[in-house]
């Protein structure tokens, strides 16, 4: 149905030495003498995926030129047996298959074109199979799962796919499938095929089609404002940079269960479908995450995909520009929103989360092999990094930071670069020793700590009120007399004050220096009074947190949800976000019956609109509840969902809020068991968290230590935020459990070998 490649028969291969001894993974120092010898790279893949075996027949046309012979070494991570034949330049070739790698000897290579053919079975590790569909994600080394290639960022190639699916599939590439790609790093060539539906939408000369599988008529009918966000992404990138769009196409997909929020492919968006078809009443906070979501992988095309960093230790220099930019992108698309308080919370909030934490991190670290890589991703490089370039942006000013990235993208475009490449260029464009403040902020981990000073303006002399225009970065840490200042006038300053000083306090009950019970109650007393639905969200957040830490319960935060959510009087945003908590916080037998009344019935508060997602986190919720009613909860909530993916889903997440131990300790047991059997991850999250809930504490502890050494298995076989989220959903209800971390301290302690970026994920967690 497509081209595809024919090769002539090669016979079985022998292994022969070689002067070559590449290590596993791609160390930095084989990338270097790659890029120092090979250049026009060009790959024509083609993939058998009739079927949907466990491996997929597969065959490679790889093209490149050498500026000096020698041993030319191939990344493939695949099983023993993978490789079925290689022909260089014409002649069957002996291959050491060693350490993940091909070697093919340098008497192969000729000085100048090559070519090698290759026949084998793709590894399936990075190919989702999903039944229906699936789908590739590469980044930031798995491309050498899929095929043998050159995977390192600085060698980008030309890809040419050709694939064999069954006649009812749909395809979507980089390019139109059979067409050639621009140059492009390994982590970015990208296919989907399945069954999938196809809008499309123009505007001023542009095409973009988005391919989906969602059934409910509501949820299709917000492409249009969809599709809006795309357009204005693009049109808003274009102006600001001076760079027309640099790709063939935009295309998008959106996954059901996708592991991230959105990757950037070019010309093969993924998104996840619960980022992109929101609820019937979605609140500000989901409007912006999913226009910022679009922006972000947007904003990827130039700074990331046009422009690509040399080394995955700079990932950052395309997330930082990435969220940055998301950051200005939405503004005038929602100008009715302070995104002062905005930015506090999408970017400072998360950032505080890593560093306060015994893991912190500096933005831009140290990498010797990219099977490493993937830890790197944090909230450091996604969140913090984006204040500290604002920070940046504010030196030079508006137009002088616009001319120095325009200049970047002019001299880099479709090539690779360094941080030191780009501050080079904002260094030559002020005074100021930038090198300097990039040590102080980018090369260095944690953030400040504040006190009062003998500079700083006390209210009535006494009480320092630190940080109304959320600027600061940092943990600002008044004294005893300011910290209840601030909680007794709180309401009277403005919504960025509020924000900011609400963070304040967190950071203070979470370092101990404010007492829990006494910010929970606080919060408590502020739920009714608060006006604003971001600041509301936050504050629901926060207090919400620190509640779940308490050692007794504390009914008048739940009552203050309640309250807020059945007060009609109340907008339905505000409501929705007070129950959203309630269900799941509800701690007395008359809150939890109501809950179940509610969900029972599918009869919320007069004027709360609820969803198919609330009411199957509801159902969730009372399984804990209600063990008694488990079973029929279940059934009746799994009889309301249509939607056959998320059937799926709610069918192995409900297995983890199973009122029997048994059920719940062979779901544990059976995600630890194999890697196929963490897929997709976002549903394994899910589970991990009910099985982890904050009512089981005793029986969660026992998981902590087989799920720990599951870690490094979990870090080769998973995606790149996979441990993390792995070690966080684990550890997330164990704070204050002193055997809960007894047993983390042990286990880092009694493994002083372990990759210490694994260990930081642990510390981010702990």
């Amino acid at each position: 149905m497509m081209r595809r490649f024919f090769f002539i028969f090669c016979c079985a291969f022998m292994v022969s030495c070689s002067a070559v001894t590449p290590e596993p993974g791609v160390s930095q120092a084989l990338a270097r003498e790659r890029a120092a010898n090979i250049s026009d790279v060009s790959y024509g893949l083609w993939f058998n995926l009739l079927g949907l075996p466990d491996r997929v027949r597969s065959s490679e046309e790889l093209t490149f030129t050498v500026r000096r012979r020698a041993d030319v070494v191939l990344d493939f991570k695949a099983p023993e047996g993978s490789l079925l034949c290689v022909v260089a330049n014409g002649d069957t070739v002996d291959v050491d298959v060693m350490n993940e790698h091909l070697v093919i000897p340098r008497e192969k290579i000729l000085k100048g074109e090559n070519e090698l053919v290759i026949q084998f079975m793709a590894g399936t590790q990075s190919l989702n199979n999903r039944g229906e569909f699936v789908y590739t994600l590469l980044v930031p080394d798995r491309a050498r799962t899929l095929f043998p290639c050159f995977d390192q960022p600085d060698m980008k190639a030309v890809f040419n796919l050709s694939l064999d699916v069954p006649q009812n599939w749909v395809v979507v590439s980089n390019t139109a499938v059979g067409n050639p790609t621009g140059p492009l790093s390994t982590y970015l060539f990208s296919f989907v095929a399945g069954k999938f539906e196809r809008l499309e939408a123009s505007r001023d000369g542009r095409t973009v089609s988005m391919y989906h599988r969602e059934n409910d008529p509501a949820k299709l009918a917000q492409t249009d404002d969809i599709f809006d966000l795309v357009f204005d992404s693009l049109d808003w990138m274009e102006e600001y940079t001076g760079v027309p769009y640099p790709f063939a196409k935009y295309d998008f997909i959106v996954l059901p269960d996708f592991q991230y929020g959105g990757m950037e492919h070019t010309g093969a968006m993924l998104y996840n479908d619960r980022r992109i078809f929101l609820g019937p009443a979605p609140t500000t906070n989901e409007l912006l995450n999913r226009a910022s979501l679009i922006a972000h992988e947007t904003a990827h095309m130039w700074f990331g995909d046009y422009v690509t960093m040399e080394w995955f230790n700079d990932v950052w220099t395309k997330e930082v520009f990435a969220n940055w930019f998301s950051s200005k992108m939405i503004r005038p698309q929602f100008p009715e929103v302070n995104h002062t308080l905005s930015d506090l919370r999408s970017l400072y909030a998360p950032a505080y989360e890593e560093d306060r934490t015994e893991g912190r991190c500096a933005i831009q670290r140290p990498l010797d092999n990219l099977q490493n890589a993937g830890l790197i991703y944090c909230n450091t490089i996604y969140d913090k990094a984006p204040v500290v370039m604002e920070m940046l942006a504010e030196k030079l000013g508006p137009e002088k930071f616009r001319a120095c990235l325009q200049e970047y993208l002019r001299r880099f475009g479709y090539g690779n670069a360094t941080w030191d490449d780009l501050i080079a260029i904002f260094d030559a464009a002020t005074d100021e020793n930038l090198s300097r403040w990039s040590d102080r902020w980018v090369k260095k981990a944690g953030m400040p700590e504040y006190a009062a000073g003998p500079d700083d303006e006390l209210v009535d002399g006494r009480y320092w009120v630190p940080n109304l225009d959320g600027k600061g970065y940092g943990w600002y840490r008044p004294d005893a007399p300011s910290m209840d200042y601030i909680m007794e006038h709180w309401s009277g300053y403005d919504d960025t004050g509020r924000m900011s000083l609400l963070m304040t306090l967190y950071e203070n009950s979470w370092h101990g220096t404010l007492d829990r019970r006494h910010f929970v109650e606080w919060g408590s007393s502020r739920i009714l009074q608060e006006p604003n639905a971001l600041v509301l969200n936050s504050l629901l957040s926060y207090v919400g947190s620190e509640y779940d830490r308490l050692d007794t319960p504390a009914p008048e935060f739940c009552e203050a949800l309640r309250a807020l959510a059945a007060d009609g009087a109340r907008s339905p945003e505000q409501r929705l976000l007070a129950f959203r908590q309630y269900y799941g916080k509800a701690c007395t037998d008359e809150q939890k019956a109501e809950v179940y009344a509610i969900w029972n019935a599918q009869q919320p508060y007069p004027g709360l609109v609820l969803g198919e997602t609330d009411y199957t986190g509801m159902a969730y919720a009372l399984m804990l509840d209600y063990p008694e009613k488990a079973e029929e909860t279940a059934a009746l909530q799994r009889s309301r969902i249509s939607n056959p993916d998320r059937l799926e889903t709610f069918d192995f997440v409900s297995r983890a809020a199973s009122p029997d131990a048994a059920v719940r300790q062979e779901l544990f047991d059976f995600l630890l068991a194999a890697p196929q059997n963490r897929r997709p991850e976002s549903r394994v999250l899910s589970a991990l968290s009910l099985l982890c809930h904050r009512t089981r504490t005793e029986e969660a502890t026992a998981y902590i230590l087989p799920a720990l050494e599951a870690l490094p298995e979990i870090q080769m076989t998973g995606d790149i935020f996979f441990p993390a989220s792995w070690c966080r959903t684990l550890l997330a209800n164990q704070h204050d459990n002193p055997e809960a971390q007894r047993i983390v301290e042990d286990f880092i302690a009694s493994h002083p070998d372990m990759n210490p970026l694994l260990v930081v994920k642990i510390l981010q967690a702990k």
